[in-house]
């Protein structure tokens, strides 16, 4: 009986042993570190000092508090509300470390995102050292290299295609999507039932133009557009990739005319505003709509030369275009199965049939009107038939 007894008790020892080993394998780290690179690399691919080019003169956040609103930016939009990130000197370079959920995914997509934008840094670079035909410097002072940071790049459920930012919202504010054109767009898109706190998730930003340049620049691009296709290409596999779909990337929204001709000349893909299309790349065929730059209707709604009854019609115009477009994305990103073209026509469908609502958005948001002022004049419109009539105003809104 004793002996029976010592075998008993030696088998349970070798038992918990077993469990207890079990246990330590499949236990997580409590927190994954990445390196970020060389001092050199970060402080150029984070626009370090984000408020000016000098220091010495302006002041500055240090690189790893600089580095760390970023990726603290990114963590928030991703939905990562469990997790942590920390940034600290570490021998020549730096590195994060990530606590929680996001340490299982962003060490690689960070990496991939600082590889991307070495492509960006060298073509910038490159750009800066040629010359004008009149000896200049073909980068303006007033232009600031600038990478998409503190955006969601893991969860967002669509891509958004622009073409430069604006420079203040590096030096000041040094928020990717502090913007006028970023908070209309949001502001469209809750109209289509995306509510304030998930949007910046919906707005994972690639310019075309990795470059913080004045509002009033975008002629001034034109020498350099299409010089940072092998970027642009890098960051559109990494955050079309939809892990749910291999056969399906993300949807994306084209914004603009320079946009617009670059997926042309990139692509071979050419499109209308609110016409659909897809896009064949590496992380599967992304469906892509075209959609006027979030700030245009601010020049078509506001022209002095034009009389303001034209600038209300046109104005209308591209207020329901726009909505059209945020009612594909939020649609599209609540249900990237759908179909894309089937999914178009149902927000046309929605959108020109409610000019009421169209017009509150035109008078309130643009002209700044008050909700009374608004609905005074929009409650004097005709209604919109539904049906046959509604697709052949759509019609016209392609044309």
């Amino acid at each position: 009986m004793k002996a029976r007894n010592l075998v008993l008790a030696a088998t349970a020892a070798v038992a918990m042993v077993a469990v207890s080993g079990v246990a330590a394998a499949q236990k997580v780290p409590q927190a994954t570190t990445v390196s970020l690179g060389g001092e050199a690399r970060v402080k150029a691919l984070y626009s370090w000092p984000n408020t000016c080019s000098d220091v010495s003169v302006c002041g500055a956040a240090s690189v790893e508090d600089t580095v760390r609103h970023y990726l603290e930016q990114s963590l928030k939009r991703d939905g990562y509300t469990d997790s942590k990130v920390t940034v600290r000197r570490a021998g020549a370079g730096y590195q994060a470390t990530f606590t929680g959920s996001a340490q299982k995914t962003y060490p690689k997509a960070v990496t991939a995102f600082l590889n991307a934008g070495d492509k960006a840094l060298a073509t910038a670079r490159s750009i800066a050292a040629s010359k004008t035909p009149e000896g200049a410097s073909q980068w303006p002072y007033t232009w600031r290299f600038f990478l998409p940071v503190g955006l969601a790049m893991v969860n967002n459920p669509t891509v958004e295609l622009l073409h430069f930012p604006p420079d203040y919202s590096l030096t000041d504010k040094q928020d990717y999507l502090n913007s006028a054109t970023t908070d209309r767009w949001a502001m469209l898109l809750a109209q289509n039932g995306i509510p304030a706190d998930k949007s910046p998730a919906y707005q994972a930003i690639i310019d075309i133009n990795p470059i913080a340049a004045p509002a009033s620049d975008g002629s001034k691009l034109e020498g350099v557009e299409g010089k940072f296709t092998s970027y642009i290409t890098d960051m559109l596999g990494q955050w079309t990739r939809n892990p749910a779909n291999p056969h399906y990337g993300k949807p994306m929204v084209a914004f603009g005319s320079p946009v617009r001709a670059w997926l042309k000349a990139q692509y071979g893909l050419e499109l209308q505003v609110d016409q659909v299309g897809l896009l064949s790349l590496p992380s599967g065929a992304v469906p892509v709509i075209a959609a006027n730059h979030p700030s245009q209707i601010f020049y078509t709604a506001w022209n002095d030369t034009t009389p303001k009854t034209e600038n209300f019609e046109k104005g209308m115009q591209v207020m329901t275009q726009d909505l059209i477009a945020a009612c594909w994305q939020a649609r599209m990103g609540q249900a990237p199965a759908s179909d894309p073209q089937a999914t178009a026509t149902a927000c046309t469908q929605q959108w020109v049939t409610n000019n009421k609502q169209v017009c509150m958005l035109l008078e309130t948001t643009i002209y700044k009107k008050t909700e009374e002022q608004a609905q005074a004049i929009c409650s004097a419109l005709p209604p919109v038939a539904q049906g046959r009539d509604g697709a052949a105003q759509a019609a016209s809104l392609a044309d």
